[in-house]
């Protein structure tokens, strides 16, 4: 198998899955997510993701039916079932399956969706991007990982038409972070970032640039 997709316990190919139209997440992007990379069957800093995306639940009233070891376990075992190399891993829940409704009752079950294809990223690093920057205008929830991505759509959609790789946001004199990253500045030998609040995801590298940097 070269990828897999995963969805309440059903395990197909990507191209093969199909969800229920009345997921929330197709109505309303009604849930979180978190994404990691895996080399060797090891999906690199899994506790830390695992924790964020808990904690994403939490902040947006999602009540899982599963426990973090419980994820943890079944991550590392659909990982297993794939040997192509290094893998792109993706985890998503959304609040349920219920009719069109904005407001939800407390009974609604979550879907827990996850897929994982070839990762053809480099990990080296050390190359040259070209960023372009504009006002965040995003809303104010950015330290939740959720579905609502699409003023990030938007932006990373108007670079590449530009031939650039990435767009930096900022909020009047302060960068908060990229379309789809954290953004870290390092001037004269000072390395700096924007502080953890609801402008900006805290982002797992981002953790561990500062543990470095100290």
């Amino acid at each position: 198998m070269e990828d897999l997709a995963y969805y309440n316990g059903k395990i197909t190919r990507l191209s093969e899955m199909m969800v229920p139209f009345n997921d929330r997440s197709h109505f309303f992007g009604d849930g979180v997510y978190d994404a990691s990379v895996a080399r060797n069957g090891i999906i690199f800093k899994l506790e830390d993701h695992i924790e964020r995306f808990f904690n994403s639940m939490a902040l947006i009233d999602i009540q899982p039916d599963f426990t973090k070891d419980e994820l943890r376990e079944l991550l590392q075992d659909l990982c297993q079932k794939l040997k192509t190399g290094d893998l792109f891993v993706y985890f998503q829940v959304s609040r349920g399956t219920a009719v069109r409704n904005h407001s939800y009752t407390q009974t609604i079950k979550p879907n827990l969706a996850i897929y994982m294809i070839p990762w053809t990223g480099d990990f080296s690093g050390g190359h040259r991007l070209k960023l372009m920057t504009v006002p965040d205008h995003r809303f104010e929830f950015c330290h939740i990982k959720t579905l609502n991505l699409l003023p990030n759509v938007l932006a990373s959609q108007s670079a590449t038409a530009q031939g650039l790789d990435e767009v930096v946001y900022h909020r009047e004199q302060r960068v908060t972070e990229c379309a789809h990253s954290n953004i870290s500045i390092l001037t004269n030998g000072v390395f700096q970032t924007a502080p953890l609040d609801h402008w900006i995801l805290p982002g797992i590298a981002r953790k561990y640039l500062l543990l470095a940097s100290q």
